[in-house]
């Protein structure tokens, strides 16, 4: 298995499948919107939990209510359980917290790729329930800048 379906498989059995989800950038792995290995997995879970390392890569828990978060079932070759969604995921990235231990290029082009796939109209709502805003209000801001620069580059 990837350690992204190790991660879910674990933390489905310890929780159930209604309790757990793959977050941030374990998502676009299960996606299959970033081909590269990470070596590290995400997973949320009802109560704080210590990383672990397996023969596959590091799992990270972040203890998080999942009631109140847009989930999508999926099923790979290996495992079926919740993710994200795609406008969760995207608020997610753009938080600082939990760390993300990944670079900061690979951060942005996770956020980048996912601005591509998500319904603007979902993305806000996600970010009201789930404490967001000011995560989307930094990008939006970037997102005004950066394309100044552009058309002044361009």
């Amino acid at each position: 298995p990837t350690i992204e379906e190790a991660a879910l498989g674990l933390a489905i059995h310890d929780y159930g499948v209604k309790n757990v989800a793959l977050v941030g950038p374990s998502v676009l792995r299960i996606l299959g919107q970033y081909p590269r290995p990470l070596n590290i997995a995400y997973v949320a879970i009802p109560k704080q939990r210590p990383t672990i390392k397996t023969p596959w890569g590091v799992i990270r828990f972040i203890k998080r209510d999942l009631t109140t978060f847009e989930l999508d079932y999926k099923q790979t070759e290996n495992i079926a359980g919740y993710v994200t969604t795609r406008e969760e995921t995207f608020i997610d990235l753009l938080r600082k917290r939990p760390d993300w231990y990944i670079s900061e290029g690979t951060r942005g082009e996770m956020i980048n790729t996912l601005s591509n796939m998500i319904d603007k109209n979902k993305v806000f709502e996600c970010a009201k329930k789930n404490n967001g805003m000011r995560s989307l209000e930094k990008y939006s801001e970037f997102e005004k800048v950066f394309a100044k620069t552009i058309r002044k580059t361009g």
